[in-house]
């Protein structure tokens, strides 16, 4: 029985090591945009595409799988949410 318990503890590691490095893997092909300011009639894929084209990187719309805005763990008062992006490649 406490062989059993061993081997059990082991291949729970191994699994959680597992998932831990392909949600790592995933989180590969976010992007995150900190302090760009709201509008209510905001294109979130058109805005990405321009800082893009801002920065060099030229993107088109189906380079971006989904784009959102999202609230941080630590809200600052008067700070605009951020936004994530999930790209389809790195």
């Amino acid at each position: 029985m406490r062989r059993e318990i061993i081997e059990l503890k082991k291949q729970n590691t191994v699994l959680r090591t597992d998932i831990n490095y392909k949600e790592q893997m995933k989180r590969l092909l976010n992007l995150e945009i900190v302090g760009l300011p709201e509008d209510k009639c905001e294109n979130l894929t058109n805005i990405i595409i321009a800082l893009g084209n801002q920065f060099g990187v030229p993107l088109e719309h189906n380079d971006i799988i989904h784009a959102n805005r999202v609230t941080p763990k630590t809200k600052v008062q008067g700070r605009p949410r951020v936004i994530v992006a999930k790209l389809r490649s790195r």
